[in-house]
């Protein structure tokens, strides 16, 4: 298999990738991080806001139906009050979104929190962390990324790396540190 940066994307999420591919992988990511980097009118993160509107025309632009700040009592969760920031449907395909700015430390519990809810209570979903493809960094390295990855290992957490133009899916910790192919989103024109 060709490790072209522009083939490698035809490789099929989920599938193991050989170090070529990896690396082949990983540099179409820092290509997506530069040109982000290149768009952007300032260097700041993106704010909840606009991680829910760009999850909003990336995931649509790709056939998602996706609902905003969804009651746990529509899943049928009681008594708990609150609500997932987001609901992303594929077919059968379920994902509930959580936007984390940071990740900060109360973003995390939350993550935590939520992902016991929705394994004990909604079969078949699966949880997204989601946020600014530009904060990635905390979430490859450090101590963060070691909670993060625990929660991905025990709690089948995903991660989506989100922009307005590009949206990078993990949906496992393999897939995280690219030794699985993850799954690319793009805006359509």
């Amino acid at each position: 298999m060709s490790t072209n940066p522009e083939s490698v994307l035809d490789i099929p999420p989920g599938t193991h990738l050989k170090l070529e591919e990896s690396a082949a992988i990983e540099e179409v990511v820092g290509t997506f991080i530069d040109q982000v980097y290149g768009e952007r009118l300032t260097e700041e993160h993106l704010d909840r806001d606009l991680i829910m509107e760009a999850i909003d025309i990336v995931m649509k632009s790709n056939g998602y139906k996706i609902e905003f700040d969804v009651p746990y009592r529509n899943f049928g969760i009681g008594p708990s009050e609150g609500c997932f920031d987001l609901v992303a449907r594929f077919g059968d395909e379920l994902s509930i979104i959580s936007v984390c700015e940071g990740p900060s430390e109360s973003e995390i519990e939350r993550l935590s929190k939520e992902s016991n809810i929705i394994a004990s209570s909604i079969q078949g979903a699966h949880l997204l962390l989601a946020t600014d493809i530009l904060n990635s960094l905390p979430l490859l390295s450090g101590e963060t990324s070691k909670r993060i990855r625990n929660l991905m290992d025990d709690n089948k957490l995903g991660v989506l790396l989100i922009d307005h133009t590009v949206g990078i899916m993990f949906s496992n910790a393999a897939q995280l540190i690219v030794d699985e192919m993850p799954t690319f989103l793009y805006r359509r024109g």
